[in-house]
């Protein structure tokens, strides 16, 4: 009995260890993000039971190899932000609705990627805390 206790730890161990997985929603929850970290970044975008979009090895090429780094997970990050943007130049409204849910990932490397989910879309930004200038190389075809 004991051994096969530990055995079924060391095999949950094994996969949460080395694939980890998180979800953001939209604040309407309409939207749902599925973040996946093995090995690389991927992201899977669903409205409702239908994939939107799939986004697979999001990376940054830097002259300062950070991608070379595994993505060991070192702080998550969640954040709600409701608000209302007065814009110094009205264009079609005086007022427009800031609301989203954010989830940020920092990494032991120093890097970092945030995701923000709105009602109507989805964005990402990566992030580094290095001090010194980076050269950031065009996407291989």
């Amino acid at each position: 009995m004991k051994k096969l206790l530990l055995l079924t730890v060391m095999i949950f161990t094994f996969f949460f260890v080395h694939a980890q997985k998180y979800e953001l929603s939209s604040p309407d929850a309409k939207l749902k993000a599925d973040v996946d970290i093995n090995g690389g970044i991927n992201v899977t975008l669903k409205k409702g039971d239908i994939t939107a979009i799939k986004l697979g090895n999001i990376s940054l090429e830097t002259d300062n190899k950070l991608q070379d780094q595994e993505f060991k997970v070192q702080k998550v990050i969640r954040n709600s932000v409701n608000g209302i943007i007065n814009p110094q130049i009205r264009e079609k409204a005086e007022t427009h609705i800031n609301a989203y849910n954010e989830l940020e990932i920092r990494f032991k490397a120093g890097h970092s990627i945030t995701f923000r989910l709105f009602n109507e879309g989805f964005a990402y930004r990566l992030s580094t805390l290095s001090k010194d200038s980076l050269t950031i190389f065009p996407q291989k075809s």
